[in-house]
This record gives C-alpha cells, structure tokens and sequence, in this order.
C-alpha cells in the first residue's frame, strides 16, 4: 500500500468515526459509509492528491473528529451507534493515528 492510500484511508476512517459519533449523539442513523464502493472510490481518489492536499485533508478530517470526541463524550456516554457504542469510537482511532504518527504521512 502506497503512503498516499494510507493517508487517504485514515482521513476517510476520521470521518467515519465522526459518522459513528454523530449518531450515538443525535440519535439519527448515520453509518460510518454510505456503502463499501463509496468508501473505496473515496480512498482512491484521496490518494491520488498532491501531497498538500493530502495533508489537508487529514488534519482537516482529524480536526472533525477532535472536535466531535468531547461532545459526544458529554452527551451520549455509552448510547449505541451501529455496531459501536460512542465510548468504542477512541479506541477504534487509535490504529489509524498511530498509522499516521509513525511515518506512513508522506513527507512534505
């Protein structure tokens, strides 16, 4: 797998997990994607960016989902989304983060 694919994927999973925490917080059902070839299609196109938007794009995703972790935090506790429960959202980030921490983010 290409660092560009790495990227791609890990920004898309932040927004996923926001997805994830929207629901539990909101009560409205709101999958982690709208479909495996979306996801797909979406994780392919993102890698094919330069690599500015590539950096982009994560700290952009990653900046949602920072700001989503405290309020659903707050809010829904443990109230059920899909498959995960809001309280499983942090540890289902941290293989992605740790993806992205040591050295799979392109270098600019």
């Amino acid at each position: 797998m290409e660092q560009g694919h790495v990227v791609a994927h890990v920004a898309r999973d932040a927004e996923a997990l926001v997805n994830l925490l929207t629901w539990a917080r909101t009560g409205v059902t709101t999958p982690m994607y709208a479909s495996g070839d979306q996801r797909a299609r979406e994780i392919e196109d993102g890698a094919r960016q330069p690599v500015g938007a590539l950096r982009t794009d994560l700290l952009a995703a990653d900046g949602r989902l920072a700001e989503e972790f405290p309020t659903c935090r707050m809010s829904a506790g443990q109230r059920p989304c899909g498959r995960h429960g809001a309280a499983r959202c942090p540890p289902l980030r941290c293989p992605g983060c740790g993806c992205a921490r040591y050295g799979s983010t392109p270098s600019t």
